[in-house]
């Protein structure tokens, strides 16, 4: 979920929406909604000698998103999540990754958006992008699905300089 309220014009100051009830919303949902999940589903993939799980997160979780600080936090929340879970249960036969969406065509986009001339991708693009995570054999990955006319793309995060 956004903070930024449905309807509400794209270009309208984000700072009124930053207020606890809609921090507490997008944590909930974004975040609390992933971790739980992970949580309830570990017990079960090791009792069957594992398997995959993908995140869905967004280009906002790799990028500044002035229009809504909350949302974007939430999903760089996710991706750290992914990074971290995927090499913590790998011993178990789990892998975990995540697929940061650009634009997809879907009721969260608000509809000033929908006609700004932004592209938007069809849900099945970001399906295959969640195929490319589980097949490409990779653990604590992120997979970038940004524009249907371009195939997803592992994400390389740059290394912290010593």
């Amino acid at each position: 979920v956004m903070t930024r309220p449905t309807g509400a014009p794209l270009g309208d100051d984000p700072v009124p929406w930053l207020r606890p009830e809609g921090y507490e919303k997008v944590v909930a949902v974004n975040i609390d909604g992933v971790a739980y999940g992970l949580m309830a589903a570990i017990p079960h993939l090791v009792a069957s000698g594992g398997g995959d799980v993908v995140i869905t997160a967004s280009i906002a979780g790799l990028m500044a998103q002035p229009p809504d600080p909350f949302y974007s936090m939430s999903k760089h929340a996710v991706i750290g999540l992914a990074r971290s879970a995927g090499p913590a249960l790998a011993d178990r036969n789990i892998r975990v990754n995540a697929v940061c969406p650009g634009g997809v065509d879907t009721n969260i986009v608000p509809s000033d958006l929908k006609t700004s001339g932004h592209r938007f991708a069809p849900p099945s693009y970001i399906a295959d992008a969640v195929v490319n995570a589980i097949i490409g054999g990779g653990n604590g990955e992120v997979w970038v699905a940004y524009a249907e006319d371009s195939a997803p793309w592992k994400y390389e995060h740059p290394s912290p300089r010593h």
